[in-house]
């Protein structure tokens, strides 16, 4: 026999559109979704269509709440959306934006496509800028030390090397060491208990990395299955004021590496 429900609709029309509705509006938080949608509703007969952001479950008002909806994530695009990146720190510089640029010699900050917007941009502010950042230049501290942590060694006693910051530039110049030193003797000023400034060498199969970072005492608690592991008691490591020597602060996990509760971070 037959299905006698064969050929019928399990849901009224305004239900499945409904359902259809919500399906791709769950799917209007993608660039890929919504710019096609953008242009689709922009023409006919679509455009032509009235709708409503009423809260019942009408199709006009469902309709209305869905094209509320896209059109507000479009413009909250085109709003994020970068478009072009200039470089040139001349605000009135109308060159495109993979022109080449060089750096003010002085200052070491702004950047420029060309002498002209250098000169430009000298007249309309920068010189007053360049000096005052050349002096905050001249006034850091150069005698900060940068403590080497050597974690790539499987001795068991850590030796901790002292380093000058300038040598400290040569081994990783990717850092920031300007603002790592100054948010360093800022919050010393206040009062706070950090540092030293460590550099920690960590083994790695291709080649060892290094980790630039300030001690701090994190507010964490050792886990139960962690103290189990704990290395010997007579294991310790000084760096400047710290010492770290106890169960509850370096630990062995079975892999071989360390978890280092000062520093609070893995180290393999």
């Amino acid at each position: 026999m037959e299905n006698s429900n064969r050929g019928k609709l399990l849901y009224s029309i305004p239900e499945l559109f409904g359902n259809l509705v919500g399906l791709v509006q769950a799917s209007t938080i993608y660039r890929s979704v919504h710019k096609p949608l953008e242009r689709l509703l922009s023409k006919a007969p679509l455009n032509e269509i009235v709708g409503s952001i009423d809260g019942s479950d009408e199709p006009e008002h469902l309709w209305g709440r869905f094209k509320s909806l896209v059109e507000y994530r479009s413009d909250l695009r085109k709003e994020l959306e970068v478009t072009e990146i200039k470089l040139c720190s001349n605000v009135e510089c109308k060159a495109l934006p993979n022109t080449k640029v060089f750096r003010c010699s002085r200052c070491k900050i702004a950047f420029y496509c060309g002498h002209s917007c250098h000169r430009f941009d000298w007249i309309r502010g920068h010189r007053e800028r360049c000096i005052d950042w050349v002096k905050k230049l001249e006034d850091r501290p150069v005698d900060v030390m940068i403590n080497f942590l050597d974690f790539s060694t499987p001795e068991q006693q850590l030796v901790t090397k002292i380093r000058t910051l300038n040598k400290a530039r040569t081994l990783m110049p990717d850092v920031n060491w300007d603002i790592m030193v100054d948010e360093f003797l800022e919050k010393k000023q206040l009062g706070q208990n950090v540092g030293p400034i460590v550099i920690a060498k960590i083994a790695h199969p291709r080649q060892a990395m290094h980790l630039a970072f300030t001690l701090t005492k994190p507010n964490v608690r050792l886990p139960a299955r962690l103290e189990q592991q704990a290395v010997e008691d007579e294991m310790q490591i000084t760096i400047g004021d710290h010492v770290i020597h106890s169960s509850n602060q370096l630990v062995r996990t079975k892999d071989g590496g360390f978890v280092n509760m000062n520093l609070g971070v893995v180290l393999r």
